[in-house]
């Protein structure tokens, strides 16, 4: 129904998009929801940032003890808030970004870490905690160089 109703979207064309998935020949339960999933991540059109996005979405959903990692996902990924959300407008219907981005059903969560459901959008464990840490090491690593860079007073 998100996808549908998506504000950025004609519902029309959208529920032609559904309705036009071919039946599932596969054994996944999930293979309509999948072809879905691929689709709306097939109409991002940056795909470069969706490369570097989906590590740092998946990440924090794996380390449970700590909350609200998500506050600063513009920053980690280089961006100002008002262009992250603008390259996620399409993504409206799996990803909620009120108080912070994160996504409206672990099904997606769980759709990216399975590579067999999600192809060449595939994100491992891994690669996610890797990623992740090396971009919070990016971002420290340049206020620490702004603030050595700063004349003594």
């Amino acid at each position: 129904m998100k996808y549908v109703g998506d504000k950025y979207e004609s519902a029309v064309a959208q529920l032609d998009v559904i309705l036009g998935f071919k039946p599932s020949t596969g054994k996944s339960p999930f293979s309509e929801l999948d072809a879905l999933y691929t689709e709306i991540l097939q109409r991002q059109p940056d795909q470069n940032f969706l490369k570097e996005f989906l590590p740092v979405l998946v990440a924090p959903s794996m380390l449970s003890s700590v909350k609200n990692l998500h506050k600063d996902d513009a920053m980690l990924l280089g961006l100002e808030e008002r262009q992250l959300q603008r390259k996620l407008r399409g993504m409206c219907s799996i990803l909620k970004s009120k108080p912070f981005i994160h996504v409206h059903h672990k099904s997606f969560l769980d759709f990216l870490q399975d590579s067999s459901r999600s192809g060449k959008y595939h994100v491992s464990t891994h690669f996610a905690n890797r990623r992740y840490m090396q971009r919070i090491t990016d971002v420290l690593i340049k206020a620490a160089s702004k603030v050595i860079e700063q004349p003594y007073t």
